[in-house]
């Protein structure tokens, strides 16, 4: 990736589910002065969704702009009065591909908007896999969640903002302000908050398709001695668990984190069908087994690391909108390593080669099965990027 993509001088703090996440959110959009922009795959309307609601409602009426791009899909429980009572207090509520367009074309039902982004007055920034429902509250056990956001202050919060807004403004169609802004080469005199160097990476299916796999593959490919993967649907293709093989014969300790609860019960099975692999070539497999795993992220070293919305799976890496934050910051990644050991200590079962070959020899056709039809399925999808539709605003 050019050095372009890399700014130094940022300060970030790992966020662990909604307990650490919404308060911080809800005091970056209590202290807000000018615009809140968010792109939330599932906003529920739920006591955190209203709580939510309630501080953007208050924002738009002191005068900030509050816009929201919601994935028709994931926010599809969302009623007409609770949407109607945001945008009525003034708070801007667009639906990434309207549902009416989802079903009249199979490509567009695939293709999710699966970002977890806020930005607050184009100064803090919040990235990562945390949704806006109470499932991600370790008191909604046991359907909560287990993820990770980062919030971050510094120049690339700058990158964000553009990035978040050229969205915003593609998916109004507001073509004029969308060429101004993308033509606009502003120079800024970035004012340093810490030592991290950080990269806002975001995936599409235009120009930037493979960022975030190609990533991956580097952080896997240069590790000298560990990789630890936290990651809820895992059914990544050929070039990621070759470069995870690869890394674990060359003498580097490999260690991912899955489900051990399911949560989509084929998914599930399908990544079974890859334990043994992972497990002969000397890859660490742990199930998580407390609640349910929806991390998607990992550390490479120590030194490197990554947290996002981007699961290791067809779907995030070949047809949805993603967006990942990838750091290379000893403190943050050591922090991070030092969670993901904590969990595999005390809420992890090691899944051992002896685990595989109890398997029935159905449990083992299905689990195959399972692999290859979800594999499959995502070739019969056609991805593409056109301009998003909008429900309306």
């Amino acid at each position: 990736m050019p050095k372009s993509f890399w700014t130094s001088g940022n300060r970030l703090l790992l966020l662990e589910d909604g307990e650490e996440f919404y308060p911080e959110l809800l005091e970056a959009i209590e202290s807000a002065q000018k615009e809140i922009l968010g792109e939330l795959y599932i906003f529920q309307e739920d006591r955190v969704g209203q709580e939510f609601a309630k501080a953007f409602m208050e924002a738009a009426l002191r005068g900030v702009r509050v816009s929201l791009i919601l994935d028709a899909f994931g926010s599809f429980d969302l009623s007409s009065r609770f949407v109607h009572d945001l945008r009525a207090a003034g708070v801007q509520v667009l639906f990434y591909e309207g549902l009416a367009q989802v079903f009249k074309e199979r490509a567009k039902f695939m293709h999710r908007l699966h970002r977890k982004v806020f930005l607050i007055d184009e100064k803090k920034a919040f990235v990562g896999g945390i949704n806006i429902e109470q499932r991600h509250l370790r008191r909604s056990r046991p359907e909560s969640f287990l993820d990770y956001s980062v919030y971050v202050e510094g120049p690339v919060v700058h990158k964000i903002a553009r990035l978040t807004q050229l969205f915003l403004l593609r998916h109004k169609k507001d073509w004029k302000a969308y060429f101004k802004l993308r033509l606009k080469r502003k120079r800024r005199r970035e004012h340093k908050f810490g030592e991290a160097r950080v990269a806002y990476v975001v995936r599409n299916n235009f120009s930037h398709r493979w960022k975030i796999e190609n990533l991956y593959l580097r952080g896997m490919q240069n590790a000298k001695q560990k990789i630890l993967i936290a990651n809820a649907y895992f059914l990544p293709g050929f070039r990621i668990l070759r470069a995870m093989i690869q890394a674990a014969k060359r003498g580097v300790e490999v260690k991912i984190i899955l489900q051990g609860k399911a949560e989509f019960w084929f998914l599930h099975h399908a990544t079974k069908a890859l334990y043994r692999s992972l497990l002969q070539n000397g890859i660490c497999v742990y199930e998580y087994l407390p609640r349910l795993l929806h991390a998607k992220v990992a550390t490479f070293d120590g030194e490197l690391s990554t947290v996002g919305s981007c699961n290791l799976d067809p779907l995030s890496l070949m047809i949805n909108l993603e967006a990942n934050l990838w750091i290379e910051d000893n403190a943050f990644s050591e922090n991070l390593e030092k969670h993901l050991e904590d969990h595999i200590k005390n809420d992890c079962r090691e899944i051992k080669l002896d685990y595989v070959k109890r398997m029935n020899i159905m449990e083992r056709f299905f689990n195959h099965l399972s692999y290859y039809l979800i594999r499959s399925l995502i070739y019969l999808v056609k991805p593409g990027y056109l301009a998003p539709k909008s429900k309306g605003d």
